[in-house]
């Protein structure tokens, strides 16, 4: 036999030590209906703004070889799931202060994510009006110019909220800020 397959045999026969660092996992706590209102309304807020980065995405791909028309209309959908969002960040955000969770509060978790849901909603709101702007015909230049760096911004106002309900959702819930995997590596079906 060779030497490397010796070493590699001689490894296997001395067995796998000790590992160091392993992670148990624990099933997640059931949660009460209060406690369960919160989770639902911020899973929400969560699905909604993934629709908003799909448009962002969308209005990305297609900026250089879409016609004004198909872009004037990815701009209009920008604007309605940025308004969806608005609607869903308010709803959200009145739950969360009903709710009162965590309880108590000592890290102020619930004031960091009123504060992170107040900026993004400002976000949303300036990315409604801007792209229902864009879609009039008068504004095709603008909207393949400046349409990425619009909904770049957006998408940064995501993304500095993420951290904060997952901050929030690990002090409220014990639980970890889970991305949405519904349908994630599904095939679909013959039928």
């Amino acid at each position: 036999m060779k030497a490397p397959t010796l070493l590699l045999l001689a490894a296997l026969a001395a067995g796998a030590g000790p590992v160091s660092a392993q992670m148990v996992v624990q099933p997640e706590a059931k949660l009460d209906s209060a406690h369960t209102v919160v989770q639902t309304s911020l899973y929400q807020l969560r699905d909604t703004l993934l629709l908003v980065e799909a448009a962002s995405a969308r209005i990305a791909r297609d900026l250089r070889n879409a016609s004004d028309p198909a872009l004037r209309s990815r701009a209009r959908v920008m604007s309605d799931r940025c308004q969806a969002a608005v609607v869903q960040a308010d709803a959200t955000r009145e739950v969360v202060t009903r709710g009162a969770l965590p309880e108590p509060d000592p890290q102020a978790v619930r004031a960091k994510l009123d504060r992170a849901l107040g900026d993004l909603r400002g976000q949303l709101r300036q990315c409604t009006a801007e792209f229902a702007e864009l879609t009039k015909p008068a504004k095709a230049e603008e909207l393949r110019g400046y349409g990425i760096g619009k909904g770049l911004r957006v998408q940064e106002a995501i993304q500095s909220y993420r951290p904060v309900a997952s901050r929030y959702f690990q002090a409220a819930f014990n639980q970890q800020y889970w991305p949405s995997l519904v349908g994630a590596g599904a095939t679909p079906s013959a039928h």
